[in-house]
């Protein structure tokens, strides 16, 4: 069995996922990416991550429906989500923690701070 752990990356941005998955790599981290919301979904499903990043603003499903979806669904209801997100008005975030996720980080981002922020769920 893998100990290390598996972080899900959703994001439209090719950079972000680009950077953020080699940066996680390099500290321990397995990693899953996904490029749009239905991607994540169905990812989240299969590879069963320990912790989802989400991106809130993507194609085909935005993040605040597949965190909801994912909520919903038994396999996934427990799963540490984190919105990774360029919105950063207050009411953003707490739409998003009330949502479901367990943190919300606005991008720009230094990568240090997002690693803390998933080392703690």
């Amino acid at each position: 069995m893998n100990s290390q752990p598996t972080v899900l990356i959703a994001d439209d941005e090719p950079e972000v996922l680009n950077v953020v998955k080699r940066f996680l790599t390099r500290k321990g981290y397995d990693m899953v990416t996904a490029a749009n919301g239905a991607e994540a979904l169905g990812k989240s499903k299969v590879q069963k991550p320990d912790i989802i990043l989400l991106d809130i603003n993507m194609p085909e499903m935005d993040g605040m429906t597949v965190c909801r979806k994912l909520r919903e669904d038994p396999l996934t209801r427990l799963t540490p989500i984190v919105f990774v997100s360029a919105r950063g008005k207050t009411d953003d975030k707490v739409s998003g923690l009330n949502i479901g996720a367990d943190d919300y980080i606005t991008k720009p981002f230094e990568l240090e701070e997002l690693q803390a922020r998933i080392d703690v769920l």
